[in-house]
């Protein structure tokens, strides 16, 4: 047995529970930096880092070469991290400038672009044919909703999605505050949340819907 050069590694979790389990796959952490929002040739300050932008892909459990959608694409971060494991990424923002700067980004990266400005109340899409959503809406300071009040674009965009998703699927989206989960619950099942603190006065709550 080789302990500093093993075989085989596992991992063992101590909370509540204990989870043993086998590592069969490590995140390459260099190429998630290499991806960082300041390497990009668009970039703006509202960007998800690439680690969390992949998390969020990931908790929506699309299925191998699916089709994701990221109806608030803005500059592009998630959809990378979806083409980047092989899914079909979809992104819409009613923002020109920003669907032009996330089309430029795909590129830079030769990956396929599906991308065209929409409303995320209104999705251009068949129901049905998307495997889950991804996706990080505008909500800080930061962020333009061009006038639109919070609540009133996340109740039209929740309601779009529980149109638009086949039965079982995922949102997986990043939420403010207990205000906005409670108003997506309102159209669909939440089954898992994580909060995360990114200063004072922003927390963000990474959240799992699913479609009925």
């Amino acid at each position: 047995m080789d302990l500093d050069q093993p075989a085989v590694d596992y991992r063992l979790l101590i909370g509540e529970e204990f989870l043993l389990g086998r590592v069969i796959h490590r995140v390459d952490r260099a190429r998630l930096e290499a991806t960082k929002v300041a390497h990009r040739s668009f970039s703006l300050p509202i960007s998800l880092h690439p680690k969390f932008a992949r998390a969020l892909v990931n908790l929506a459990r699309v299925p191998m070469a699916g089709t994701v959608l990221d109806p608030f694409c803005g500059t592009g971060g998630v959809l990378l991290e979806a083409a980047a494991i092989g899914l079909r990424p979809i992104g819409l923002d009613r923002d020109r400038r920003m669907v032009l700067g996330c089309r430029s980004s795909l590129r830079d990266v030769h990956a396929e672009d599906r991308l065209a400005m929409a409303d995320a109340g209104h999705l251009p899409l068949r129901s049905g044919s998307v495997h889950g959503i991804a996706t990080d809406p505008p909500y800080g300071r930061a962020a333009s909703t061009r006038g639109e009040s919070i609540k009133s674009l996340y109740g039209r965009a929740f309601r779009a999605f529980r149109d638009l998703l086949p039965s079982a699927a995922h949102v997986a989206i990043v939420l403010p505050n207990d205000a906005m989960i409670d108003l997506a619950s309102e159209h669909l099942e939440l089954i898992e949340t994580h909060a995360l603190r990114v200063h004072r006065s922003l927390v963000r709550h990474f959240c799992v819907f699913v479609s009925s």
